[in-house]
Formats: C-alpha cells, sequence, structure tokens
C-alpha cells in the first residue's frame, strides 16, 4: 500500500463544492480514497499483475511480443504498475506509467525510483502516441475521460497491442432500468459508510465528482471495445456499479 494521509477531504460544510480534481490535495489522499471509495480496488490491481503476468508468458504469442511495453494508463500513484512488476520479475518489458496530474507523477516517480523498467510520464492520454504493447491497463481512467473521445483512446490502443495483447479496462458503470441503477447507487454509498465515510462526505464528493466522472453502460463498453477490433472480452470482476474487463487482440490465424 501505498503511504499517504486520510481521506478527509469533504469532510467539513462546503459553501460551494468545486469539481473533482487530482490536485495536490486529492494526490496525498488517494491511496485511502479509492480503498474506501472503490470495493474490490486492491483484488483489481492485484489481479491485474495476474492478468499481464498471463499474457507476457503465453507460450502462443510472438518472440518479438517480449519487447512490447506494458502501459499503465491514468495511472495514479501507481498500485497497477507496482503488482505487475512484482509478477512479472522475469521480463524485461518496460512498464510505462502515464498521468496527467503532476501531482501523481511526483509520486510515482519517487516510488518507482530504484525501478529500471518503470518510466514514468505526465501526459494526456488523448494527445500522445502509443508504442507497440503487449498490455494496456486502464483501471478507473477512461470515466474521466471526455465521452466523445473514449472509443478514438480504445482504437488506438487495439492499434498499438501486439497480437496476444490485452486491454484491463476498470470502470464504474451505469446499470439498467433506473430503478436498479439508483439501488445499487444507494448500495455503494452503504459501502462508504462501512468504511468510516460520513453522509456529508458522500454527498459533498458525489458533488464533486457530477459531470466530472461519466460513467458508461456496460453494454456501451462492451459496444466500444468490440467495434474497434476486440473480439475476446471477458468480465473478469464485477461488485456493485464497479466492473473490469480484459479484452484481447487475438494472434491471427495461419492457415496450411
Amino acid at each position: 500500500m501505498t503511504a499517504g494521509g486520510r481521506d478527509r477531504l469533504y469532510a467539513q460544510p462546503l459553501e460551494k463544492v468545486p469539481p473533482f480534481e487530482f490536485n495536490e490535495a486529492v494526490s496525498g489522499v488517494f491511496g485511502d480514497m479509492i480503498r474506501r471509495s472503490v470495493p474490490g480496488y486492491e483484488a483489481v490491481v492485484r489481479m491485474t499483475g495476474a492478468l499481464v503476468a498471463e499474457v507476457c508468458e503465453a507460450s502462443e504469442l510472438p518472440e518479438r511480443n517480449s519487447q512490447g511495453v506494458i502501459y499503465d494508463l491514468g495511472c495514479s500513484l501507481g498500485d497497477a504498475s507496482e503488482w505487475v512488476l512484482a509478477a512479472t520479475p522475469r521480463h524485461r518489458n518496460d512498464v510505462i506509467l502515464i498521468d496527467a496530474s503532476q501531482s501523481m507523477m511526483e509520486r510515482c516517480r519517487e516510488r518507482f525510483k530504484h525501478q529500471p523498467r518503470a518510466k514514468c510520464l505526465c501526459a494526456d492520454l488523448t494527445r500522445i502516441g502509443f508504442e507497440p504493447a503487449i498490455a494496456c491497463i486502464m483501471n478507473y481512467t477512461l470515466q474521466f475521460i471526455a465521452e466523445s473521445e473514449r472509443t478514438s483512446l480504445l482504437q488506438r490502443l487495439w492499434r498499438a497491442l501486439l497480437p496476444g495483447g490485452v486491454l484491463i479496462l476498470s470502470e464504474k458503470v451505469r446499470l439498467q432500468p433506473q430503478e436498479k441503477d439508483t439501488q445499487t447507487i444507494l448500495r455503494h454509498h452503504a459501502f462508504k459508510r462501512l468504511m468510516g465515510y460520513s453522509d456529508r462526505e458522500i454527498a459533498q464528493k458525489c458533488q464533486a465528482l457530477e459531470d466530472v466522472l461519466i460513467p458508461d453502460q456496460l453494454d456501451c463498453l462492451m459496444d466500444r471495445l468490440q467495434g474497434v477490433g476486440f473480439a475476446r472480452i471477458h468480465v473478469w470482476f464485477k461488485c456493485l456499479n464497479w466492473v473490469s474487463l480484459a479484452a484481447y487482440k487475438d494472434v491471427p490465424r495461419t492457415h496450411a
């Protein structure tokens, strides 16, 4: 677990709740915030390492895939990258951590300063090019990207992935019908109370995230992935309105 303070950012009444942003204040408590806000977070980041290791070790992959990089996109404090590095000690693949928040990236650079495979970059995912990759991780990132840019970003990641590569995509999702979505949101609030948040903190955080975190429906996520070329998509984790998917770029078939 990364070091950091206790999340009390929304504990006091705010006359006006500003839109949520990944600033210095959030970065300083983010390790605590995400574990107390996202059901199953620890399991997801740990299993991210295992899923990436599966792909790196798959015997069906072309030898050149051993040189594909591993992207952690919207990496925040780099929790997923830590588990990936631990799960792939025999592999040479660089792990490239990218986040648009300067304060998050400063913490990542400090965290991984003794890990030669980890490369940290502060950048906007929608404005950069991607190297050939064996795995792309986007844990709770796409939901913060403008809806109009999500499909094009997924398309660019599919193109960057080498045959047999994987995209691990974890997101908050909207459910249908509306009554089911409302019920699940209330259960998510109950989860937060169990994790020590007050009703005031929950309400003010929700207000801060309004118009900032825009979740897709699960069917929409699947359609986006299939539409850009992913043929095998597995929902491997689901809890309340949080899911994680593994989407694979198939190895081209050879004909005798």
